[in-house]
């Protein structure tokens, strides 16, 4: 196979190379001959790499960065308190970042925080009028989730 640069088209023969007094001499073998547009063969190059470039960031390696926590409430006896208030916060000794978020327990007793950056979290419980506060730290990674129990006294 022999390429042949033709102005704007690449010939392309198979051929058959011989020698002849010393020298190689190209022959087409069996006439088999094949013009290529380099406008056609780079249109399409450059749509291929466009195809791949969009389609690249869509593929699966995008990571979860949710970060989830389930918090149960419970009495002392180890019974779940529907109805309960869950909160929880940063609050950073400066003032400027601030963060919060409170939600109810459900019949099971749970509640589900769901926070698109990692952080560390106090939770305060009120349930039936009284407030325990800092019941407990809940440390949150991305792409995970965190169970914690919280005993309400």
């Amino acid at each position: 196979m022999v390429l042949y640069f033709n102005g704007n088209h690449v010939d392309l023969i198979f051929a058959k190379i011989i020698k002849c007094r010393g020298v190689n001499v190209t022959r087409p073998k069996n006439m088999l001959y094949k013009k290529i547009n380099l406008h056609y063969l780079f249109s399409t190059v450059v749509l291929g790499a466009l195809a791949f470039a969009l389609i690249s960031p869509l593929s699966s390696c995008q990571k979860n960065s949710e970060c989830t926590a389930v918090i149960t409430v419970v009495d002392t006896v180890g019974s779940t308190l529907s109805g309960a208030s869950v909160r929880l916060y940063y609050d950073p000794k400066n003032g400027k970042g601030f963060v919060e978020s409170t939600q109810s327990t459900d019949g099971s007793g749970k509640t589900t925080f769901v926070f698109k950056l990692q952080a560390i979290f106090d939770v305060d419980v009120t349930y039936s009028g009284k407030t325990a506060s800092k019941a407990g730290i809940v440390t949150l990674q991305p792409g995970s989730s965190v169970s914690k129990t919280i005993t309400f006294k």
